[in-house]
């Protein structure tokens, strides 16, 4: 991660707004492009098992469990601010909107449908 990089998720993950007009919200909005890409890929694309993990490791940039299961559709703006524990369970519709890291905890199981949000917006 470059220093801008940092920054800008450094004021994301304390839950300062990050304002679009920012330098630092184009590194946010390239991460988003990249995640919403690979996000379309899991969402059109029946492969292994395997398969399917290893895309949703490179989604949320972290090694996915073998025992982790994320049915489809499954959408995300920012791949890397979701940590997913051992034996989660996420069934299909979940939408996951970040402006901090959540994290689902070993074992747990998420309904249909589910929005997990954590995202922070300026109202002035």
């Amino acid at each position: 991660m470059d220093t801008q990089e940092k920054d800008a998720y450094a004021m994301m993950n304390s839950g300062l707004p990050v304002d679009m007009r920012d330098p630092a919200f184009g590194v946010l909005a390239r991460d988003m492009d990249v995640t919403y890409e690979l996000t379309f890929k899991y969402n059109t694309t029946f492969g292994t098992k395997e398969e399917r993990r290893a895309l949703l490791s490179e989604i949320l940039r972290q090694e996915i469990s073998p025992d982790t299961l994320v049915r489809p559709p499954f959408y995300i703006n920012e791949g890397h601010c979701l940590k997913l524990g051992r034996g989660v369970f996420i069934n299909q519709n979940c939408t996951v909107i970040t402006g901090a890291e959540i994290t689902v905890d070993d074992g747990v199981m998420i309904g249909p449908m589910a929005m997990l949000l954590s995202v922070n917006h300026d109202l002035k």
